[in-house]
């Protein structure tokens, strides 16, 4: 949900649709026997913003990002996903940032079954790698429960521990072959910490309820 890797998308997980503009990269990954693995990435600077970014990338000043990850199934699912990023820019207080999310899943044997979610997200920036001049905390929760073959209810419920505001989210999905209708309710600031730049956050500003039509062909 709160994805500090988000280096190639502007992904929100609320959105039923899940589409998103990519970017133009290249890449190579080796690959260890204990199936660890190290990905090298080359990234075309873009003409937007993307994920948690808050400027675009300038192809004439240097700029390196460092990213780290793991997941395991202990009986319930844990992870972490961590990056650093460093830019040379104009504003010596952002140059250097750093975030962190570390998160958890379980599927409860309750009727068909209910998912649940956790993750805990940090960001920070600052003009040194250690030095942190700006941060922000945000926690979340999100719960799915498919009702039957056709139909599936799930919600998500996010706090930001910086700004001490509430993001609630409620979707009811009905699938069919071809279609799907989504009902979404939501009750949110009306300016975003969350998702500011996945291009359809302020659609969800404030309180609202939206009806979707998706035809899938």
């Amino acid at each position: 949900m709160l994805r500090p890797l988000m280096w190639f998308d502007h992904m929100d997980p609320r959105d039923p649709l899940q589409m998103t503009d990519g970017v133009y990269a290249a890449l190579g990954r080796y690959y260890f026997q204990n199936n660890a693995n190290i990905w090298l990435w080359g990234i075309l600077p873009g003409k937007t913003v993307k994920g948690w970014e808050m400027l675009t990338t300038d192809r004439h000043r240097p700029e390196y990002r460092f990213g780290l990850d793991g997941k395991w199934d202990i009986g319930t699912g844990i992870w972490f996903e961590g990056t650093y990023t460093y830019q040379n820019l104009p504003q010596p207080t952002i140059n250097h940032i750093r975030m962190l999310t570390l998160g958890a899943d379980y599927t409860f044997g309750l009727g068909n079954g209910l998912t649940f979610m956790t993750e805990q997200f940090f960001y920070q920036t600052g003009p040194a790698m250690f030095e942190n001049t700006s941060d922000l905390a945000f926690t979340a929760v999100s719960l799915t429960y498919p009702i039957n073959l056709t139909h599936s209810v799930s919600g998500m419920v996010f706090y930001n521990w910086t700004a001490n505001n509430w993001y609630r989210f409620i979707n009811w999905r009905i699938s069919l072959s071809k279609v799907s209708l989504h009902l979404i309710a939501f009750w949110n600031p009306e300016s975003f910490d969350l998702y500011q730049n996945t291009g359809n956050s302020s659609l969800m500003g404030g309180k609202g309820i939206q009806l979707l039509f998706v035809w899938n062909h």
